[in-house]
């Protein structure tokens, strides 16, 4: 059952068993219950591995092993393969403060200020032209 420690003094690590330090908080009927399903899973697991045969087969009867063919690929090729998993980090920086973070804002309202100053700015050079 594991205790909750309060400070890092040695000699006050070791904490009494009132119920004020208990760290789990289920009820022991709780408690015993997962841990009855956790050793039933546990004894269904070993039964199978002791029920399924281990085969061992000779290198003879293993089956041949064909290597595909060569097909040439450049680097940019592997990077659009690459791009086409990925998906869009819209919690990251923008583009313009990768080279110095310390331009990059980290208060969530300064952020939406500068989101709402560059719409701001869009529209009205939408306007003008």
């Amino acid at each position: 059952m594991p205790y909750r420690t309060v400070t890092d003094i040695p000699w006050y690590k070791v904490t009494d068993e009132s119920h004020l330090h208990i760290v789990d908080s289920r009820s022991t009927r709780r408690k015993f219950d997962l841990k009855v399903q956790k050793l039933e899973k546990q004894r269904l697991a070993a039964e199978r591995r002791r029920q399924t045969p281990k085969q061992l087969m000779k290198p003879s009867e293993l089956p041949k092993i064909e290597v595909p063919n060569y097909i040439e690929r450049g680097p940019s090729d592997i990077l659009r393969a690459i791009g086409g998993c990925l998906k869009r980090d819209f919690t990251a920086t923008d583009y313009k403060f990768h080279d110095d973070p310390f331009f990059d804002t980290i208060q969530f309202y300064a952020k939406k200020e500068i989101i709402c100053c560059q719409n701001k700015v869009e529209s009205v050079l939408l306007d003008m032209f």
